[in-house]
């Protein structure tokens, strides 16, 4: 298949382009992970710009995966404040082959290799940042990515096999995920936070604690970074966090017990770092993405809420018409309440208000 010259953002670099998007393509490249890609560049700007004073070497950045480049090569021509090296590798010769081509269109000298993802990351290694970016599970890679992380550096993780961790192939997501998943309106929620807990479990095995700063759902993937802190005692502190989740219809809560709760075990903590998000918020423009999703974050992050509400879930059980988001959320922060809308659904809020105050709304508005 012959490559095309592709442009996004400030990068233009050779891929495959397919009516389907496989693992099959020469060079493969997926134009809706594009968000993902810009989300990624954002979040290095301000985590790397933020902290260059108390750095004396260039921040070294490693694609393990790196398929068409376009992401490190992104980060290279769209961070141009940070000093920065960024190590590419990709096992497919003809990705290793169409990099080099790419670096040289766009004027940068990066070090390229084509080599096994975690060899090369074992063999080069510490970084300051290691993207993990499969096709499907990260599972493989996990072990070497922590093993490679420097004292304060992210590790940034996608996972494409939503499936699993949506409660579609519960099975799976048992054996890959040491989980039991949920499948009703709270599924994204869970299976980012399964998802979540298997990356710190990693991690700990090592007295690593990966503490996520940025995590969300996106289309068809997860996507978390955790900054990575070399402490028994933050993994001790991690693993507390851990619960199991219960749910009742619509009701649901975290708890320390399994024995009344049916899924799990997960992240309950924080999915947000709020003090990275207003850096980022900083930089990106809040009415266009990634800004609004970041934004967007952000609210539902000031909440400290695990789990959500769903409108329209509630709204048909009561047998009445769902209320307008933005005048509960009105309704209920002038009674004090915490409460936003959340990026896991368009008709979900996020609140530390119980299930019976939305039901009286609901009521009320009816």
């Amino acid at each position: 298949m012959k490559n095309s010259l592709i442009k996004e953002g400030k990068a233009e670099f050779y891929a495959s382009r397919g009516e389907k998007i496989s693992k099959e393509l020469d060079v493969f490249y997926n134009p809706k992970m594009e968000l993902n890609r810009s989300i990624g560049v954002l979040l290095v700007s301000a985590y790397f710009n933020n902290r260059k004073n108390s750095r004396e070497s260039p921040a070294r950045l490693a694609l393990p995966l790196a398929a068409s480049g376009v992401r490190g090569m992104r980060i290279a021509l769209e961070c141009p404040e940070i000093k920065k090296e960024v190590f590419f590798n990709d096992f497919d010769e003809n990705c290793f082959k169409a990099i080099k081509k790419s670096l040289k269109k766009n004027s940068l000298e990066s070090p390229v290799f084509n080599e096994d993802a975690s060899s090369f990351l074992l063999r080069h290694r510490p970084f300051d940042y290691i993207d993990i970016d499969p096709f499907g599970t990260p599972n493989p890679f996990l072990d070497a990515a922590v093993k490679s992380i420097r004292s304060k550096g992210i590790i940034a993780v996608t996972a494409t096999d939503t499936a699993p961790l949506c409660g579609t192939y519960t099975d799976a997501c048992r054996r890959k995920y040491w989980a039991v998943p949920v499948r009703n309106f709270l599924m994204k929620e869970a299976g980012l936070r399964i998802l979540i807990r298997k990356v710190q479990l990693a991690g700990m095995q090592y007295d690593k604690a990966l503490v996520p700063v940025l995590s969300y759902s996106s289309e068809h993937y997860f996507r978390a970074y955790f900054i990575a802190n070399k402490s028994k005692e933050q993994c001790n502190n991690i693993f507390r966090k851990f619960k199991h989740l219960r749910i009742d219809g619509l009701e649901f809560e975290a708890r320390d017990n399994p024995e009344d709760a049916c899924f799990g075990p997960l992240w309950a903590g924080e999915l947000n770092d709020n003090a990275l998000l207003k850096e980022m918020l900083a930089i990106a423009d809040p009415e266009k993405e990634p800004g609004k999703l970041i934004r967007t974050l952000a609210e539902e992050t000031k909440t400290g809420v695990f789990g959500f509400h769903e409108l329209h879930e509630i709204a048909r059980k009561l047998k009445s018409s769902p209320p307008r988001i933005s005048t509960l959320i009105s309704w209920l922060k002038k009674k004090g309440y915490k409460a936003s809308r959340t990026h896991f659904s368009g008709t979900g809020v996020k609140t530390n208000a119980c299930l019976k105050e939305i039901e009286e709304f609901i009521k009320k508005e009816n």
